[in-house]
């Protein structure tokens, strides 16, 4: 798995998987370096090696399979929001969705075995891989400080990682232009609209890096994202409902967005207070 290494401010570097589009963020203060997510694994910990070779801090937007299944090449423990330690009734209700869900892509849509199986293998977490303790409240570098921002919503422990000598936010999928936020039932879709406004009243900020875009946003997105979430919560009619066997799903597009259009796809139960 080859990961593509781009230089994005100094000593700041995207390091990209172009197969599955997913991301990861190192940034290197003058004692260590912070590693923001370990995609799918293969060949991240060279490609990091290639960059820097400081002491390193590992940690997880939050702990999805795309997010953090590299995890274990690195030497631990791996910080997460605290929403996400590894829980098992919280990985077991998520291992269930991944599992439904590929049930249904195989019986109703006719996708090859071979490809649910690589879905499965991948999605699913093994927390006894890992040892995982709670991010702190900001990640010292060295002369660079990272603020942590928690934000409940694409899974109870998302968190968002910024750094101000780069005025840039590193949003995993927690604001993202297309964001899932069914992969954890304690979702409340308006809970997650006050938390996107606050953040969005964040000072500083110029830039976003999403997970599975290579795409830069500017921090005008936050509002947008905010007011697609409000939407979704108070006009839950107007959006098109799209149903399996799961349950009710809908997907939600905000085209208001001047940036990009916005789809959040989520449960109906989430809409409850």
């Amino acid at each position: 798995m080859k990961y593509h290494i781009r230089k994005t401010a100094e000593g700041t570097f995207s390091i990209y998987d172009p197969i599955y589009k997913v991301g990861c963020h190192l940034l290197c203060g003058n004692q260590r370096a912070l590693l923001i997510d370990t995609a799918f694994g293969g060949e991240l910990k060279e490609a990091v090696r290639r960059c820097t070779d400081l002491p390193l801090i590992v940690a997880n937007t939050h702990v999805h399979g795309d997010h953090s299944k590299g995890n274990e090449l690195f030497d631990q423990p791996i910080y997460v929001g605290a929403g996400d330690l590894p829980d098992a009734d919280r990985l077991s209700a998520y291992q269930s969705l991944i599992r439904e869900g590929t049930r249904v892509l195989r019986e109703r849509y006719r996708f090859p075995q071979s490809l649910l199986a690589c879905v499965n293998r991948r999605y699913v977490v093994d927390p006894t891989k890992n040892t995982y303790l709670p991010l702190p409240e900001e990640i010292d570098l060295g002369n660079r400080r990272i603020d942590l921002y928690p934000m409940p919503g694409h899974t109870e422990g998302s968190v968002i990682f910024v750094d101000e000598q780069t005025a840039t936010a590193f949003s995993g999928d927690a604001i993202a232009p297309t964001t899932w936020l069914f992969t954890d039932p304690a979702t409340r879709i308006r809970r997650y609209a006050e938390q996107v406004e606050s953040f969005a009243g964040s000072v500083g900020i110029q830039r976003i890096f999403p997970s599975h875009s290579r795409a830069v946003l500017p921090f005008s997105f936050v509002g947008d994202f905010a007011k697609t979430l409000r939407d979704l919560a108070d006009l839950p009619s107007v959006h098109i409902p799209l149903r399996w066997d799961y349950g009710t799903v809908r997907i939600a597009t905000d085209r208001r967005s001047s940036i990009c259009p916005i789809r959040v796809f989520y449960f109906d139960f989430q809409l409850n207070q």
